[in-house]
């Protein structure tokens, strides 16, 4: 079987797992959150910053490593696996102990328990994310499909169940802990490396050696997205946490199932072309644009039609969710630009630059956030700061790879622009169905079809040549053709 065809039967099975996992996931969460409190959301974003910190020196980069590595062997997923596993040990017994510190800092003493216990999670992740980075490496991701599809299906229905008899943010933390450890031990009986008591010093210190640029790259990222989650929970309330956190997170969720099973199997397969630009370049472009091209009219979508989409799903006592929805669709809507140009990155082995870009968004980033609070600007400014640094970190993101792999600024902006501005068009008319008095079930169906018939019409009429390259890109995919070949035959 060729690369092309191992990668798209990878990347099919990367978008059902994203997809099937990710809309099981949404659906509980829309469930829970009409049972749940909305400052129950908010003490689970406050505990999520402080583990997915955690969780940075659990992986610290070497899960990449194992994937981007040419060549490993047992005893590197071993070495990779103890190596985690003392660190996750470590980090749990300090969230133990600073529990109670972190929970007095907030003024919720109910956190203590739910945060000891969530922290579990750490030493699950330690096997997982080897055990994730194995299957991602062989392009096996059928079985990271099955675990991840049983472990949403199992937690999902405790989290819920759990939910309806009243355990609060009990339940929030048990569907983050079963998910975990369903997906742990269903991968675990697929695949054929074992957990074997082998530590390799001189290998731990060739994969920090690429993986501790990207370990650094992760904890400035993670701790710059948790630093929104940590000003609004301690400057105003978990509640209006709460509405940040949920408000974010249906955005969130469909560039993650779309984006991101994109840029998963595109880790693997640009990793294998390293050694060529122009395939990697060729790659990573197919991959932006077809990600732009579905993404940009799924978020604007959301964002025009917001309201009752809320009321609908969340209830009414979500309602200050709405403007925090809306402006992490702005956000997010050049997401596949970010991954796109840092997935290639990563595959061309420049851990260095990678670790340089972060620097410069977060010093970006901070700066913002330190200037709307020096300024005395409310939650909304807060918020609206994630769309100026995401507009920002493109310019970041794309100017190394001119040099790079030959993708400059200006190829990568007519790529990404005009499905922008296309979806946007397409909203403002689909809007006009909210002037006629419709009930919410009837605007967000009719919105829907409008949305796919303008923008889809528009792209034909304005924008043909980008439609086209992705569809002939997909094509090409699954005749097996190499990015090289299909470059060449649209020049031709």
């Amino acid at each position: 079987m060729s690369l092309k065809e191992d990668s798209i039967k990878s990347f099919l099975w990367k978008f059902l797992e994203r997809f099937g996992s990710q809309a099981i996931t949404l659906i509980v969460q829309i469930v829970m959150a009409r049972i749940l409190l909305p400052s129950d959301f908010g003490m689970l974003a406050i505990m999520v910053v402080f583990l997915n910190i955690s969780n940075c020196f659990v992986q610290s980069g070497l899960n990449t490593a194992l994937v981007q590595s040419k060549e490993v062997n047992s005893r590197d997923y071993s070495t990779v696996f103890l190596f985690s596993c003392g660190v996750a040990l470590i980090l749990f017994l300090l969230v133990f102990f600073f529990a109670p510190i972190i929970a007095g800092f907030y003024g919720l003493p109910q956190l203590i328990w739910p945060f000891r216990v969530m922290a579990l999670s750490l030493l699950i992740n330690s096997l997982y994310s080897v055990q994730t980075a194995k299957v991602t490496r062989d392009l096996e991701l059928k079985k990271l499909f099955l675990s991840t599809l049983v472990a949403s299906t199992i937690s999902g229905v405790a989290g819920v169940f759990l939910a309806f008899q009243g355990f609060g943010i009990w339940a929030l933390v048990a569907q983050q802990i079963l998910f975990f450890m369903c997906a742990c031990l269903v991968l675990q009986f697929q695949i054929k490396w074992k957990e074997r008591l082998t530590f390799s010093p001189q290998r731990a210190k060739e994969l920090f050696a690429y993986g501790w640029k990207l370990l650094v790259s992760s904890l400035l990222d993670q701790a710059y997205q948790g630093l929104y989650d940590l000003i609004i929970g301690k400057r105003y309330s978990d509640v209006d946490l709460g509405f940040f956190s949920q408000g974010k997170r249906f955005p969130q969720t469909i560039v993650s199932m779309f984006d991101g099973s994109l840029q998963a199997i595109a880790l693997s397969t640009l990793s294998r072309l390293q050694d060529s630009k122009e395939d990697v370049k060729n790659v990573a472009r197919i991959v932006m644009k077809t990600s732009m091209f579905v993404i940009a009219p799924t978020v604007v979508y959301l964002a025009v039609f917001a309201s009752p989409l809320v009321i609908l799903l969340l209830t009414e006592k979500w309602i200050g969710a709405i403007p925090f929805l809306q402006i992490a669709c702005a956000s997010y809507i050049l997401w596949p630009v970010h991954t796109s140009n840092l997935q290639a990155i990563n595959a061309i082995g420049r851990s260095d630059v990678f670790l340089k870009l972060e620097i410069a968004k977060v010093s970006v980033g901070t700066c913002l956030v330190i200037l709307v609070i020096m300024l005395g600007g409310d939650i909304y400014a807060l918020a609206l700061c994630t769309v100026v640094s995401s507009v920002v970190a493109v310019l970041i993101n794309a100017f190394p790879n001119k040099k790079l792999i030959g993708y400059s600024i200006k190829e990568q902006f007519f790529d990404f622009l005009p499905p922008i501005v296309l979806a946007v068009i397409s909203g403002f008319i689909a809007f006009s169905l909210t002037l006629f008095g419709l009930n919410n079930v009837l605007i967000l169906l009719l919105g829907f079809i409008a949305m796919v018939v303008v923008y889809l019409g528009l792209s034909w009429l304005l924008n043909r040549a980008t439609l086209v390259y992705v569809c002939t890109s997909l094509i090409d995919v699954f005749k097996g053709k190499k990015p090289k070949e299909q470059e060449n035959e649209r020049n031709s």
